[in-house]
């Protein structure tokens, strides 16, 4: 099995998918409109992500594995307003409840991971940014990669590095930290202004 997080499967995983190997076609080959329309949600329209269907295995809960169709090519739903989180080319949808864990980008919870393989949260990369004010997330998971720790294929819903997500997480964060920073100074009460001005 090959790595889940080489180099070029880390950068197609932060980088929004273009032509025609965002269809799963492989260079070179015309990509058909059947191709095209297999690609699509047919619940929300967005194009998907194609994954293993060992990764779509380690995902289900054991009454949605019972179902599967292992001759489906499966492709991940992003879109988080969407229920769908698999759906296959011929038509097999799984959704948010068949899923044995909470998908990062259907679920807002604090306590969602951002990283499945390594245990950072939402909360874990915000906490480390209020305390410390820089984050070590990205850093400290670079180094399992590089290690050959990661199992994104069977630990991750998408199927593929999570630094992406990460990047995007800690950019939240630093926002919501930001915002907080400001509305306390404008909230706090007039005379605590008035007292240090005096003194």
């Amino acid at each position: 099995m090959s790595s889940c997080c080489s180099t070029q499967q880390t950068l197609d995983a932060s980088c929004a998918d273009t032509g025609q190997e965002s269809l799963g076609v492989a260079p070179g080959v015309v990509s058909t409109s059947s191709d095209a329309d297999a690609a699509l949600c047919a619940s929300c329209g967005q194009k998907g992500r194609e994954v293993d269907v060992l990764t779509v295995k380690s995902m289900l809960t054991p009454s949605a594995l019972a179902t599967l169709d292992i001759s489906q090519r499966f492709r991940f739903c992003s879109h988080p307003a969407c229920k769908v989180v698999y759906f296959g080319h011929t038509g097999q949808q799984f959704l948010i409840e068949d899923m044995s864990i909470p998908v990062f980008q259907k679920d807002t919870r604090p306590s969602v991971p951002v990283c499945y393989c390594f245990g950072w949260t939402r909360a874990r990369i915000r906490e480390e940014l209020s305390s410390t004010g820089t984050s070590t997330a990205a850093a400290s998971i670079s180094a399992h990669i590089k290690a050959g720790r990661c199992a994104c294929e069977v630990n991750n819903p998408q199927g593929a590095c999570c630094l992406g997500n990460v990047a995007s997480s800690v950019k939240e964060a630093r926002q919501q930290l930001t915002h907080v920073s400001v509305n306390s100074a404008q909230t706090a009460p007039r005379g605590v202004f008035e007292a240090q001005e005096v003194h």
